[in-house]
């Protein structure tokens, strides 16, 4: 085309290049017995959607699978979670055509999400893909914290949420009780400012993701921020029958630019973060999590650092230590200077950065010991209770335990946590158990200090008193292991034994009486008590004298109860057709061995009862032995002085 003189050259348009978004819970990315080559079905299935960046969630991928990425590598750069083969686990897949710089990435140690920083057709993104387990209510807190410090450029959420956000749209039936994460992911959104993009696009709609039954559910969502809501072009849901769940397409606009800047959280890094495979490596979002909860005392650290310049370059230095920590855990060795402190009127001055490696692994630790890790509750009877036998205590603050011991309990945490989980319900151990890091704390052989056979435990460390904890649920499982029904209070760090008592107040031939006729006299008494008042103060103001004369007349009560006895068996035999003269011996008889008999009956009771009382008093010094044993053996065990109340005495 000739260009005329005078007039701006023509600009020849270019098409508008757009990046193809997709989100799908595969139900697990390997061939199964049902399903064979389903790895080459979900790849085909990406092709035909044109993917260019895919979210994956329940890859299912444990430490011994992640060979199966290797293949996709020639068509796609990938990052992945390990956890297990079984369950939860997400992956971010970028067509390897496309204009990509990986800058950082940070990945939760239980499967559930994986944080992506990288550039774009040089465009700074933070990708997020969330497997939003329903049994796990804290993922998306832990999300929120991470990304309010670290998110940059393009936000771009994308997963399975577990949850609507509409129930009266987005799912069929929309009858049923209130969804907890519902209220969860509102506030997620919210706080980051997020739309979803479908329901942004077809606000009139009806569509679902997942189908279960005769359940329709849109549970998977594309979430962006409000002011990148103008580059969305589109977001579908495809119908492609390979798993439970369907996938959602997001089409989005592209800027390209030739941007250098580093993101803030990788500021520091001299290279790109690290992506080795291994199981249980700490996250930034613990690191960024430990930090802001440190108290700031302003006082200068062995390192020179305070809690202050930490607070300060938390989301720089995020990268730099996740590098560091993980490489500690990975090859067990610690440099003398990253665990120097100082003594302070007997309290360790310790640096920053050990404070918080250590301060991770014991939030760690303490999701074993937080649960509820008691035993089936026996079935009590109904005019039973639960009373104090006896509590278990430290004699003072220990100041260190043997190492063969704690060496043993940190071992044993893998043993309980399967036991526990075949003795709770499923329900219950999807709840527990969902959020639970690898259980393996054998780095704090390296990590605290030793004296002999003893490992020291400093006051300050976040550790120490997780590992007191520990040393009581030990005492606690042999309990129960004997048969003793207890509880373990973290806070005082008391274990609690407990023995079954009867309730006397009732007679035995009451022993059937529903609990609500126990809360029936309760109210009885709480709408009279003026009643009571007046019996107590009567009885009370009584004087010998009167105790004498109210003798006399429970005497003279007693001889009217016998003739009143005698006149209900003549009116009966005098209905029955009997006559005065014949029957006056036998009614006689008769009432004098009913009255005989309920004076047996009710001396049986109280012999039933003293020997009652016997047997409990009994029971008690047995456990009371039986604790005392164990505790002894305790001590000898893990070298640490325990209290127990009552004292036990041969």
């Amino acid at each position: 085309m000739q260009q005329l003189e005078g007039l701006p050259p023509v600009m020849t348009s270019q098409p508008e290049r757009e990046l193809c978004f997709v989100t799908w819970n595969t139900q697990g990315i390997k061939e199964t017995n049902n399903f064979q080559h389903k790895c080459l079905q979900w790849e085909r299935t990406l092709n035909t959607l044109k993917a260019d960046i895919a979210f994956l969630q329940e890859t299912h991928v444990g430490l011994k699978d992640c060979d199966i990425y290797k293949w996709i590598t020639k068509s796609w750069k990938v990052y992945f979670t390990v956890y297990s083969s079984r369950s939860k686990g997400v992956a971010i897949l970028i067509r390897d055509d496309k204009d990509f710089e990986y800058i950082c990435h940070d990945e939760d140690h239980s499967g559930r999400y994986i944080v992506l920083f990288c550039r774009l057709y040089g465009e700074l993104y933070t990708l997020v893909n969330v497997y939003n387990h329903k049994a796990d209510k804290n993922v998306l807190y832990t999300l929120k914290d991470y990304l309010q410090e670290t998110a940059e450029g393009v936000l771009v959420v994308g997963g399975d949420f577990n949850t609507v956000l509409e129930p009266g749209i987005d799912r069929s039936p929309s009858v049923g009780r209130e969804d907890p994460l519902r209220g969860i992911l509102e506030d997620f959104s919210e706080s980051l400012n997020l739309r979803d993009t479908w329901a942004h696009l077809h606000p009139t709609d009806r569509d679902f993701t997942r189908c279960q039954n005769d359940s329709y559910s849109r549970l998977d969502m594309f979430f962006v921020p409000e002011d990148i809501m103008r580059r969305v072009h589109r977001c579908e849901i495809e119908g492609k029958k390979i798993s439970d769940h369907d996938p959602v397409v997001l089409t989005l606009r592209v800027q390209e630019r030739s941007e250098t800047k580093k993101p803030k959280v990788a500021q520091n890094l001299k290279e790109c973060g690290e992506r080795k495979i291994r199981l249980g490596k700490i996250s930034g979002a613990e690191i960024l999590s430990a930090i802001k909860s440190l108290t700031d005392s302003g006082e200068e650290k062995p390192d020179k650092f305070t809690i202050r310049y930490y607070k300060e370059n938390r989301c720089q230095l995020t990268e730099v230590l996740k590098i560091e920590y993980n490489n500690i855990l990975k090859d067990k060795q610690i440099a003398s200077d990253f665990r120097e402190c100082r003594y302070v009127e007997g309290r360790c001055i310790f640096n920053v950065k050990y404070l918080t490696f250590v301060l991770i692994l014991a939030r760690r630790l303490n999701v074993f010991l937080t649960p509820p890790f008691e035993q089936k509750k026996k079935k009590i009877k109904k005019k039973s209770e639960l009373n104090i036998c006896v509590m278990v205590t430290f004699a003072q603050v220990p100041k260190k335990i043997k190492k063969t011991f704690l060496e043993q309990s940190l071992k044993g945490l893998k043993t309980t946590l399967k036991s526990l989980k075949k003795r709770f319900p499923p329900a219950t151990s999807l709840t527990l158990f969902q959020s639970a890091p690898p259980p393996d704390f054998s780095i704090l052989a390296n990590l605290l200090p030793e004296d002999k056979e003893f490992t020291c435990l400093q006051e300050g460390c976040p550790l120490t008193r997780p590992i007191l904890n520990l040393a009581l649920k030990q005492l606690q499982y042999d309990l129960i292991r004997t048969g003793c029904m207890t509880s373990f209070c973290q806070i005082r760090q008391i274990i609690v034994v407990y023995a079954e008592t009867p309730d006397t107040s009732q007679k035995a031939d009451n022993s059937d009486t529903s609990m609500e006729t126990s809360q029936e006299a309760d109210i009885l008494e709480e709408a009279e008590p003026d009643a009571f008042q007046k019996v107590d103060t009567s009885e009370s103001d009584m004087s010998e004298e009167t105790f004498e004369e109210a003798d006399s007349s429970a005497e003279t009560d007693t001889s009217m109860k016998d003739q009143e006895f005698l006149d209900e068996f003549e009116e009966l035999f005098e209905e029955e057709g009997f006559s005065e003269d014949d029957a006056e011996t036998d009614i006689t008889e008769e009432a004098h061995t009913f009255m005989q008999s309920s004076q047996e009956s009710d001396a049986f009771e109280e012999a039933e009862s003293d020997t009652s009382q016997k047997a409990d008093t009994s029971e008690k010094e047995n456990m009371l032995q039986k604790v005392w044993k164990l505790v002894e053996q305790f001590q000898e065990d893990s070298g640490i002085k325990l209290n127990v109340y009552p004292p036990y005495r041969e």
